[in-house]
């Protein structure tokens, strides 16, 4: 087999396989897991039952891969390593999360509705792997509040963090720019201390705080 048709292959395996995850997305998000049958995936997707089973094994594998990859993207926008440890790099960072939910929004608006359902119908070595994905970018969150912000109760926030991103991250479905004074906005309505500290930088080492003016939405580009 050549190169060519090898790529070729290896690319419409992809995109069926994202199709499948799209599908199921949107039906466990609306059915719920336990309602939503691989039949209907495949009504959905006008294919026969045995093309699902092609890509994976059980209507299981299919939720768990689904939340595995939603975690991995969502993990690798929060380890950027070209973000600023600053307040204009967390609302940076809030920015690519909703670019991200923009471009896949059934792989990111799944991964707030179905992960809490996942955790209580299946044992917690099945969800190993999304689980270790999503505590890890949800640390490296909180590390980046405590460390950068006055948040005097960062385990507060993150017990609230899911619904707080899903807030953020539905602000972007009309697909419009989103400057940081909507971000900030948001982000006070669903918890106000949270507002307070981003704009109360940590004082540096000359014990001076840094201005609190936000950037505009000009400079909330890509650095």
């Amino acid at each position: 087999m050549s190169p060519k048709k090898l790529a070729r292959i290896q690319k419409d395996h992809s995109l069926r396989r994202e199709e499948i995850l799209q599908a199921a997305a949107s039906l466990f998000c609306k059915k719920g897991i336990l309602a939503t049958t691989m039949d209907d995936i495949a009504r959905e997707l006008k294919v026969a039952k045995g093309f699902l089973y092609y890509y994976f094994p059980s209507r299981e594998d299919l939720l768990l891969a689904l939340l595995a990859e939603g975690w991995k993207s969502f993990l690798s926008i929060v380890e950027s390593q070209d973000i600023p440890r600053n307040r204009e790099g967390f609302l940076l960072l809030l920015r690519r999360l909703i670019e991200a939910y923009n471009a896949q929004p059934y792989l990111y608006g799944a991964l707030f509705q179905l992960s809490p359902q996942a955790g209580s119908l299946f044992p917690s070595e099945k969800l190993k792997t999304p689980e270790k994905l999503k505590k890890r970018a949800y640390a490296l969150i909180q590390k980046r509040l405590e460390e950068d912000f006055q948040v005097s109760d960062s385990s507060h926030l993150m017990r609230n963090i899911g619904g707080i991103l899903f807030g953020y991250l539905r602000l972007g479905r009309e697909k419009k720019p989103i400057s940081a004074d909507e971000v900030l906005d948001t982000v006070n309505k669903l918890l106000p201390p949270v507002a307070s500290s981003l704009l109360t930088p940590k004082r540096g080492k000359s014990g001076r705080r840094d201005s609190p003016a936000l950037p505009d939405s000009s400079e909330m580009g890509e650095r």
